[in-house]
């Protein structure tokens, strides 16, 4: 499954690993996440998003609102498991 906006994700490899927090913003064009929590100080005192490879992640949560990603995990045999 894809990693989208507002699926959670776990940091399984560098030095955030173990790091849990949601996708903040995708960088399609350089295959790149921003997740929140996982950042970093400049010197000047700024905190900036440190970008991490999708491949270094597992998702955890999935956001759900979108009709064809829950019909996807249905055709898969994942039940829709809402509340």
């Amino acid at each position: 499954m894809p990693v989208r906006r507002d699926d959670t994700v776990l940091v399984t490899k560098g030095d955030r690993k173990m790091t849990e927090g949601k996708v903040i913003r995708i960088d399609v064009a350089n295959r790149l996440l921003f997740v929140e929590g996982v950042t970093r100080q400049r010197l000047d005192g700024t905190a900036v998003q440190i970008p991490i490879k999708p491949e270094n992640t597992m998702i955890t949560r999935l956001h759900l609102d979108d009709e064809r990603r829950r019909r996807a995990l249905e055709r898969r045999g994942f039940g829709s498991r809402r509340g």
